[in-house]
């Protein structure tokens, strides 16, 4: 399996479909888990290989993937965290916080920098 260039953990599952398609719609190679039990058995080692960044849609709620991010596998991997700015989460000075309502190309333009990518985003996919 082709390392994917992100993982998102839509832990409120409209936002987290709304995210996967704006970052799948700038070029991004995207893939969803439910929550963190589901990433983690689909998207670690050596089953999968790591993505290389991971974002949670927690929106209004504390984030389940950040609370455990910083000590599981994913602690290599860029958190962007989509919701409520958590500084009591262990490795908060690490973590992306992207605050709602969100500018969707800010969003977009965080991820594909954490992501490595330096070409111009994409036209949209035709699904």
């Amino acid at each position: 399996m082709p390392r994917p260039e992100v993982l998102v953990v839509a832990e409120m599952p409209s936002l987290g479909a709304a995210i996967a398609e704006l970052l799948a719609s700038g070029g991004l190679e995207v893939v969803t888990a439910a929550d963190l039990h589901e990433a983690l058995r689909g998207h670690v080692p050596p089953e999968a290989t790591l993505p290389r960044v991971l974002v949670s849609t927690p929106a209004n709620r504390r984030s389940e993937t950040a609370r455990h991010w910083a000590t599981g596998p994913f602690a290599a991997i860029p958190l962007v965290v989509v919701g409520n700015r958590d500084p009591g989460l262990p490795g908060a000075d690490r973590i992306h916080f992207v605050t709602l309502p969100l500018s969707p190309g800010g969003l977009l333009d965080l991820v594909r920098r954490l992501a490595g990518r330096t070409d111009p985003p994409g036209p949209p996919s035709a699904s």
